[in-house]
């Protein structure tokens, strides 16, 4: 249903909408055992999913990044803890979250800012949504997304009031 969204414009929620813009998050379930406030980290070195699907269907990839977006709670789960371990036993996320005083309904409050660039070029020598395309063609073009997002990190943090924060690309 994504693919069809993404070449037809189809709305998997409405079918009489016309889709232009898609927006995923690919950390998935693994972001959530690097999501600690303070951290800013996403988990994209080895997803390229994401990238081959844009390249099947021509559809444009734009870096995004959310600063505070890890900052709304805690979270128990770590990447070396018991409840990583039964998340991924079990394929599914599970943690505990808490916000001021403990509490795990309320969060905390933080300055949230989204910076987004423009949508990065194809490869070179790549016709948008042909039906073939290399290993090295999504290499490339999964570099050029991550150099995106880096860039565009280091662009705003000082705006975003994340200063001296660095971006951990795992």
């Amino acid at each position: 249903m994504l693919k069809r969204g993404l070449a037809d414009g189809v709305s998997a929620i409405c079918p009489t909408r016309n889709v232009r813009h898609l927006f995923v998050l690919p950390g998935g379930v693994a972001e959530i055992f690097t999501s600690t406030p303070g951290r800013n980290c996403i988990v994209f070195k080895g997803r390229t999913g994401l990238v081959r699907l844009a390249l099947e269907t021509g559809a444009k990839l734009a870096p995004v990044y959310v600063f505070g977006g890890t900052d709304f709670y805690h979270n128990l789960a770590t990447s070396a803890g018991w409840l990583s371990w039964l998340s991924r036993r079990f394929k599914m996320g599970m943690t505990v979250f808490w916000g001021p005083f403990g509490q795990p309904v309320v969060p905390y409050t933080p300055r949230v800012t989204m910076a987004l660039g423009a949508p990065i070029d194809f490869p070179g020598g790549y016709e948008p949504g042909q039906a073939t395309y290399s290993p090295e063609m999504v290499a490339a073009y999964h570099e050029a997304y991550l150099a995106d997002i880096q860039t565009l990190f280091d662009r705003h943090k000082e705006a975003a009031g994340y200063k001296d924060s660095v971006l951990e690309i795992l």
